[in-house]
């Protein structure tokens, strides 16, 4: 094994015989700004066993690929870089990737966040080893600027060092974890079927896919130890989702509706995502009133878009939902006189 992967171990040498223990699936897409912080925190990983990193550059049309073709250079034995050549796609490219994991475990970082802990993954995976029964584990993660700044941290108001269940899931939705601080078993090895089936279910994104599904398996445990960083930007010209939720919030809207729908009839009684449904329902049918969209537009999106996806019930949801709102805005502190 190189000196350059040497760096990557503690105790003693690993050989290159030994299986991959960890599998670091990694992508990017324009981060030439962050993509030599990102990899340099996975190069800088403190272990007793072997690892990979893989990482999918979707064609950026930056200097990212020249950055990540530098370093992978001085790792040549621990990155695996896959540039390509035509645009996939955030979704299809992700798939890619981690379809060509070989380690027991999979963890995710994205070209724009970065880790804070060299110790991470020893941590997660001696967890895991540790609780065979136990399917993923995450901790906590920061939250910072373009420049590094710390402008906030995950879990802000829970307690964490603990595990979370189904119910936990449903409650927090995204916020159980984030994507960076994630260390799960295998599943695209050892249940690809399973994988090429969550994958059809992605209309935007994967994140609260990946913690319904790995919830489902078992509860997760969540270090209250801050682990990773986590780049919060809005751009004009950024295809992060937070950039485009802004530019397109109907769009956005009606594909987390449709995730959500897609969640409920693969998941079947393991979840009830009605109440979720029916919340995104009335947040788009809002959007569409707020946004002052012309009714005839409005009225064929409704009609062509969301009628096929939702159920009667569903349906009814609506009017419910939408008198609660106005009870809870005005009519409900009015005091009526008798």
């Amino acid at each position: 094994m190189g000196a350059s992967v040497k760096s990557c171990f503690i105790g003693k040498e690993i050989d290159m015989d030994d299986s991959i223990t960890v599998s670091v699936c990694m992508i990017s897409y324009n981060h030439e700004r962050f993509i030599r912080q990102a990899l340099e925190s996975v190069c800088n990983q403190k272990t007793t066993f072997q690892f990979e990193i893989i990482i999918g550059d979707d064609c950026s049309t930056d200097n990212t690929q020249n950055i990540i073709k530098e370093i992978a250079e001085q790792y040549p034995d621990l990155i695996i870089p896959v540039l390509r050549n035509k645009n996939l796609g955030a979704t299809k490219n992700s798939y890619d990737i981690k379809k060509r994991a070989s380690g027991k475990y999979i963890a995710i970082l994205e070209g724009d966040d970065y880790w804070i802990d060299d110790y991470k993954l020893q941590k997660q995976v001696d967890f895991l080893e540790d609780h065979p029964e136990i399917y993923s584990v995450a901790h906590r993660n920061l939250i910072v600027d373009k420049d590094n700044n710390v402008i906030g941290k995950s879990h802000e108001k829970l307690e964490l060092d603990r595990y979370f269940n189904k119910s936990d899931a449903l409650k927090l939705q995204s916020e159980l974890f984030h994507p960076s601080s994630i260390l799960h078993r295998n599943f695209y090895k050892d249940v690809p079927q399973e994988a090429e089936q969550l994958e059809q279910l992605k209309t935007i994104g994967g994140h609260s896919l990946l913690i319904y599904y790995l919830v489902s398996k078992s509860d997760i445990y969540i270090f209250n130890q801050a682990m990773s960083a986590w780049r919060y930007l809005v751009e004009n010209s950024g295809s992060n989702f937070q950039s485009v939720a802004v530019k397109h919030p109907v769009y956005t809207q009606f594909n987390i509706l449709k995730m959500y729908c897609n969640y409920r009839n693969y998941f079947g009684n393991t979840y009830n995502f009605s109440p979720i449904i029916h919340q995104k329902l009335m947040g788009l049918c809002l959007l569409l009133v707020l946004r002052r969209e012309k009714d005839i537009k409005a009225f064929n999106f409704f009609h062509k878009q969301i009628l096929p996806l939702i159920s009667f019930k569903d349906l009814l949801s609506i009017p419910v939902n939408f008198t609660k709102i106005l009870f809870r805005k005005g009519l409900g502190k009015h005091k009526w006189k008798i």
